[in-house]
């Protein structure tokens, strides 16, 4: 192992205990500002468009330059337009600029840098969405010289660890608002929602999951849901595993359904298990064993709007009423009579969907729109 790899594996440990503790980012940016001889080091989100800057965490700056930024430095920074238009994750020195020594003569260097003994920059962008950036850069000082192809080498090897570190400080931020959002959300669905992680355990019951418990057509034992036969139970259970293990990226299933039948023969209730994506398992405290919804509905009451199906994946009124149907339970010749429409029309529909959602087989589409469902619960929810 060379001493990069040695040096890069030591910043690593440092990376994820900082993606759980903010406090530890200033070590972090700390440590590989020092690894690198570096005058300093900051991580920063960053919106040009209204010229605002949140410093994630900055190691070796001194509170009135960081406020400085913020409040002018920001608006005449030459760096800004060169990072921000770089590839995400793509490692740059600033030496890159197209007129450098415009950089160098220019009034962010002159009165920003050079006070701090700052005269070189290494960065990147780690993440853009919309019109803000994160970005991570260390400075070194002209004593030092240049950043070398060593110091660059490390850098690019830690950049993928930064970023997904990042990514999960951000999320854990939002999760217990959004556990909370969506919790209330899902007592608006008018079908039982169960949360499950991958061993059957109930993490969640909605409203009309726990009216479907209070009338006995479901039960709870040993904190898993249960039906009252057996197999049946242990047929759930197995539909269970095989949705939440996607969200890991374990398995290519994707759940399945179960119809539970009366004494007549009838269909009395039915069960649609879905896998929940890794941001929704997070959110209910479980993505180390993934995560799973259990819908709850009796024939004929699961309603989805078709006009959201629409709208959300680009379809047609016909394709999405077609798309909703085929989530209800209706089998394609049902769909084909009720739309009046012949079953090659509806194949035809369906080929369509496919290709317009990019699921390739018809459970997947179901499970993409009753992960939908909860989405278009919690924009209700929010317009309330």
């Amino acid at each position: 192992m060379s001493n990069i790899e040695k040096k890069a594996l030591h910043l690593i440990e440092l990376i994820y205990p900082a993606a759980l503790d903010k406090q530890q980012w200033t070590r972090l940016i700390g440590a590989i500002s020092d690894a690198v001889d570096g005058q300093g080091g900051m991580l920063r989100l960053t919106d040009y468009t209204n010229k605002r800057v949140g410093f994630f965490e900055a190691a070796g700056f001194e509170a009135g330059f960081i406020q400085a930024y913020r409040d002018y430095f920001i608006t005449i920074d030459p760096c800004r337009y060169f990072f921000e238009n770089a590839p995400v994750g793509k490692l740059l020195p600033a030496t890159q600029i197209q007129d450098y020594r415009a950089f160098l003569n220019s009034e962010f260097h002159n009165d920003y840098m050079r006070p701090q003994d700052r005269e070189f920059i290494a960065g990147a962008t780690l993440a853009r969405d919309g019109n803000t950036t994160i970005q991570f850069g260390i400075q070194r000082s002209k004593r030092v010289g240049d950043f070398g192809e060593e110091d660059l080498q490390l850098l690019h090897l830690l950049l993928p660890h930064l970023t997904q570190a990042v990514q999960v400080q951000r999320l854990l931020g939002e999760t217990a608002t959004r556990a909370d959002m969506a919790f209330a959300s899902l007592d608006q669905a008018r079908i039982g929602i169960f949360l499950m992680d991958a061993n059957g355990k109930i993490l969640h019951i909605n409203r009309e999951g726990e009216k479907f418990l209070a009338a006995g057509e479901l039960a709870v034992k040993q904190k898993k849901l249960a039906l009252t036969d057996p197999n049946s139970t242990a047929r759930l259970l197995q539909l269970i595993a095989s949705a939440a293990r996607p969200s890991l990226g374990k398995s290519l299933e994707c759940g399945g359904e179960l119809k539970i039948f009366s004494a007549e023969g009838k269909i009395r209730l039915e069960l649609r298990v879905i896998p929940l994506s890794m941001r929704d398992a997070m959110a209910y405290d479980s993505a180390q064993l993934g995560c799973a919804a259990v819908f709850v509905s009796r024939p004929g009451t699961l309603r989805l709007p078709w006009q959201n199906v629409a709208s959300t994946y680009g379809l047609t009124p016909a394709e999405s009423k077609l798309a909703v149907m085929l989530a209800e339970g209706y089998r394609a010749e049902e769909a084909a009579e009720r739309l009046h429409v012949s079953l090659n029309t509806v194949r035809t529909q369906l080929k369509s969907v496919f290709a317009k959602t990019g699921v390739r087989r018809q459970p997947e589409l179901v499970a993409m729109l009753l992960s939908g469902l909860l989405a278009w619960c919690n924009a209700e929810e929010e317009k309330e």
